[in-house]
């Protein structure tokens, strides 16, 4: 199994992981993005985070020739003015030479919608994390919450509390990131 390309719906994703706000100080939403972020970088492979691509709407972003970086291994783009995240993402989608290899990770109908299309996968933003979270982390040890972060719970155990039954329908079975970390190990990308 090669390891998919990951197209995020970056505020999609912020609202899921309970990161984003209903108003925004002064530098807040640019903490908030760099939150999910740090979140993601911390539940991926480096060779994962390669192949991911977090897009966020231009509102609030940075200037337009510092549109599009890395950081954390994947890479950031923020849309263009007058262009939304759906937007660039089906964009993505559309000149994308593998998209079966896609994974489009976000909760909007339109882009599951465009997914389907190009024959890409699809995952609800609120799924992904659920996922992510409870899985094992792609090192093959399970991630410890931080002491110092009051939002950091430890993972359920999802033999018990029936968890893996909500992925059935996902593009994520029980043993996705293990696949994945050994599909890594065995170089094949």
């Amino acid at each position: 199994m090669a390891i998919p390309f990951l197209i995020i719906d970056g505020y999609n994703l912020m609202h899921a992981a309970g990161i984003a706000r209903q108003r925004y100080a002064a530098g807040e939403m640019e903490r908030c993005r760099k939150q999910l972020q740090l979140k993601i970088a911390s539940m991926l492979e480096a060779k994962a985070l390669a192949r991911t691509t977090l897009v966020y709407d231009a509102f609030a972003s940075i200037s337009d020739d510092q549109r599009v970086f890395r950081k954390h291994g994947m890479k950031i783009v923020f849309a263009p003015m007058g262009q939304d995240a759906d937007s660039v993402i089906e964009e993505l989608l559309q000149k994308h030479s593998a998209p079966r290899q896609i994974i489009v990770v976000s909760s909007d109908h339109r882009l599951h919608k465009a997914a389907k299309r190009r024959k890409a996968r699809c995952v609800d933003s609120e799924v992904f994390m659920q996922q992510i979270e409870t899985e094992k982390p792609l090192s093959g040890r399970r991630r410890r919450p931080s002491q110092s972060d009051p939002h950091s719970q430890s993972a359920p155990d999802t033999k018990s509390s029936g968890v893996n039954s909500a992925f059935n329908n996902s593009p994520f079975d029980d043993d996705y990131l293990t696949r994945l970390q050994n599909d890594i190990k065995k170089g094949e990308l």
